[in-house]
Order: C-alpha cells, then structure tokens, then sequence
C-alpha cells in the first residue's frame, strides 16, 4: 500500500521480539468475519484473506507485522485512532511489509471489490537458505524476489506446463496459489508428491529442500512467503 510515511508513523507500532501484536490487539478475524477469512493458521504464521466491497468498512482493529500481496487493487481510506484519516492506492501484485500496526478501520472508497492476502508472522526462528540452494539463485528464470527484509522474503514463481526446477532449499515458508494445476515435488532423497494446486489454496511448508516439476497443461504461479531469522 502507498501509505505516507508521516501518517504510517503514527499507525505503526514497533514489533516485540515475539513479532506478536501485544495485549491490546484486536484481531480483525474476530470482529470482521465476513471479511477477513482464515486460510491457514500455524506456530509461524497466519495466512488470512481480506475482502471489502465498495461502500463496506470493517471494525476497528489491528494487526501484526504482516505480509500484504494485493489480489485485486482499488482504493481505502484508512482511519486510525488519534491520526488524520488518508486514502490508500492499492495496485494488483502490490507487496508490502508492515510492523504491527495500531488500532484502526478500513473503508472502501472505490468503485472495485479490494482482496489483500495477509501473511502475518507470528515466529522468525530459522535462518536463510545458503546462497548456492536459494531459490531465485538457482532458478532465476522461474522465480522472483518481490520483498526482502530480516523477518521475511516474498518469491513469486512461475512454471509453465512441462517446466522443471533445479534443487534448491526453503526456510519455513506459507505459499498462496494465485493459478493452479498439477505439481510434482522432488525431494532430496529422492522421493516424489504429485498434486493439484487450486487457485486460493494457502499451504506451509516446513524446512526444505527439493524441486517442482509442472505436469499439467496450465501455468502456476505462486506467491512463497519464507519466515526467515531475525
């Protein structure tokens, strides 16, 4: 989200080593449920998809340090607790990384349904790949990096029909299907898992090492959101 810095201060509070968003927290799942749907829940992350039709606002809330990847775009006006209100601009694909943020609404001011993927972190206790087994090193014609800090990295990987990836190894990341179809995992050890990505599926994935085969007839594409050390 274009946020203005001035007014994000005023918003964003400093994350606790926990990454937790502290005892005043207000979890928006809770107070929005028609809008905010859980995906996928673990000890290191909490993928939730977010939904606002024009004309609808949410209740006040807050959130964790989290991950946005914007699904369909449009325009928010966002009103936190003891700050100015301000619109925010989202595009489709847009990437963000954000601290736990204080409380606060959301309405939608555009003409558009807005969809965010949030990636909330509840954990960073593992560290990067090594160099030589990073995934957009070893396979930088399928896989791109589109936001890198201490807590996260955000991949986005495409594999055409019939593509196959070199090895290459993971920290515990969430992955989200934007477009789905047939995959076939390759471990280390020589193993295989076939399965069928659908399109809005979240997964986890612990500590890894392998490599994807696409063997069906249509493109994936992902969004990886690897919880790395701090």
């Amino acid at each position: 989200m274009r946020l203005i810095c001035a007014t994000l201060a005023a918003i964003v509070v400093a994350a606790s080593p926990a990454l937790s968003q502290g005892p005043a927290a207000i979890d928006p799942v809770a107070v929005s449920p028609d809008m905010y749907n859980v995906l996928l829940e673990n000890d290191y992350v909490r993928v939730v998809e977010y939904t606002i039709k024009p004309g609808e606002r949410d209740r006040p809330h807050t959130h964790p340090p989290k991950v946005s990847y914007v699904l369909n775009g449009g325009s928010l006006r966002i009103a936190p607790d003891g700050a100015e209100a301000f619109v925010s601009d989202d595009a489709d694909g847009e990437v963000t990384f954000r601290g736990a943020v204080g409380r606060h609404t959301a309405e939608n001011v555009g003409k558009t349904p807005v969809r965010i993927i949030l990636f909330e972190v509840k954990r960073v206790d593992r560290p990067a790949a090594p160099h030589a087994e990073d995934p957009p090193v070893v396979n930088p014609m399928s896989v791109k990096v589109k936001l890198e800090n201490d807590s996260v990295r955000v991949l986005e990987a495409v594999l055409p029909p019939g593509f196959k990836e070199k090895q290459h190894t993971h920290p515990p990341y969430a992955t989200y299907v934007i477009d789905g179809g047939s995959v076939r995992m390759h471990l280390a050890d020589g193993t295989t898992h076939d399965a069928e990505l659908t399109p809005g599926q979240a997964i986890f994935s612990n500590p890894v090492t392998h490599w994807a085969e696409n063997t069906g007839s249509s493109t994936l594409r992902l969004i990886l959101v690897e919880v790395r050390h701090r």
